[in-house]
């Protein structure tokens, strides 16, 4: 059997390879960008669901290992006012629980693991288009170079070229009405205790927050609008993203003005979509 090609080395594409690679089977891996992944600056929670996943493929305490616990969630509303909290457990004794890390370290994480256990990662590689050949599929590259396997699996994201390989007519990925905001403050009031995650909702906005071992503040912002334009997301610079939250959030009863003012230049937007 030749090997399966993986393109996309995200999050699923090396998840796909790491399983593939548990199965016996022999993936190559795909990645579009040179290094790293999108969303570079994008941070995320890990559930008990997602680190029990990680744990199946034999990678949970790795992951963890790039990133630090959440044991307690808060959630209060737009006034300030807590309405409740749970302890975020783990799925096993034996698997770390909830885990807060940057989307890159994830994929640095995962890219390694595969390359660890055998399977090719290469980078650089962006599909343009993929065809049947005898005994399988060949896909093809934006380089001018091609690989052929006995599978092509899609794992490239949102923005899927394989899916539209697979369906010409599909639909493209539609806005849900959120503009995303994201970032990190360091000497952020009002700080806290390492491993509480606190989130707060309004009517047209939310607000989480949560801090590192090391006392920064890792936060997000989804506020209901329209889709920002790309070309704006790309000019505009992180003061001026800034100052227009924090007059979102100015006067509110929550700290999120704050936290806000005391992020430097690593504030990042994007849409939902």
């Amino acid at each position: 059997m030749g090997p399966i090609l993986v393109v996309g080395g995200g999050v699923a594409g090396t998840a796909t390879a790491l399983a593939l690679q548990q199965a016996g089977l022999q993936a190559t891996v795909f990645e579009a960008y040179a290094c790293g992944g999108d969303d570079a600056g994008a941070f995320l929670t890990l559930g008990a669901n997602g680190m029990l996943a990680l744990a199946e493929l034999d990678t949970a305490d790795v992951v963890a290992e790039g990133g630090f616990g959440l044991h307690t969630l808060e959630l209060t509303d737009a006034e300030g006012t807590q309405l409740g909290a749970r302890p975020l457990t783990s799925a096993r004794p034996d698997v770390p629980g909830y885990q807060c890390l940057r989307r890159s370290e994830l994929y640095r994480v995962l890219q390694a693991e595969v390359a660890r256990r055998g399977a090719v990662v290469e980078r650089g590689k962006r599909l343009v288009r993929a065809e049947p050949v005898d005994g399988g599929v060949r896909a093809v590259f934006s380089d001018g170079t091609s690989a052929d396997g006995e599978l092509l699996v899609g794992a490239d994201g949102l923005r899927s070229t394989v899916r539209t390989v697979i369906d010409s007519a599909a639909p493209e990925p539609r806005y849900v009405g959120a503009q995303v905001f994201y970032g990190y403050a360091s000497d952020a009031e009002p700080g806290g205790e390492v491993g509480v995650l606190h989130i707060m909702r309004g009517s047209t906005t939310a607000f989480g927050y949560t801090v590192d071992p090391e006392g920064r503040t890792w936060w997000f912002a989804r506020l209901r609008g329209p889709e920002i334009d790309r070309a704006r997301i790309a000019g505009t610079r992180p003061q001026q993203w800034r100052a227009d939250l924090e007059a979102v959030f100015r006067g509110a009863r929550i700290p999120a003005a704050g936290i806000v003012a005391a992020t430097g230049q690593e504030l990042f937007v994007t849409n939902a979509h």
